[in-house]
């Protein structure tokens, strides 16, 4: 009974990662993009810390960049076209293509403009 109900949780999660999974990971990115400039600005021009500081702050922006490709990848994933036209020049020529997941496909598929 117990492993059934992991099995269920498991279940639910998966499809909570893939209904939600993408605007998450999107909104989390910008979120920590921003809490990054925040820290940046405000450790600047505070000594030693504040140069620790601005490597932390560099590394949370670096981190909320690739949450913010990681969900439009998995956007383009399931809606085989791409929502950003930068993530869409970054997944395509990083690795000469590998990341993309649009590549391979019989119909070139490209953004869809004026939604």
């Amino acid at each position: 009974m117990a492993s059934g109900l992991w099995v269920l949780g498991a279940v639910v999660v998966a499809g909570l990662a893939w209904v939600f999974g993408s605007i998450g990971l999107r909104i989390t990115g910008w979120l920590t993009m921003t809490v990054s400039l925040v820290l940046f600005a405000s450790a600047l021009g505070n000594g030693v810390a504040g140069l620790l500081g601005c490597l932390v702050a560099v590394a949370l922006f670096l981190g909320g960049v690739v949450l913010w490709l990681a969900g439009h990848w998995l956007a383009a994933f399931k809606e085989h076209y791409y929502l950003s036209t930068v993530a869409q020049r970054i997944l395509t020529r990083v690795g000469r293509g590998r990341l993309d997941p649009t590549r391979h496909w019989g119909v070139r598929v490209h953004l869809k403009r004026g939604r």
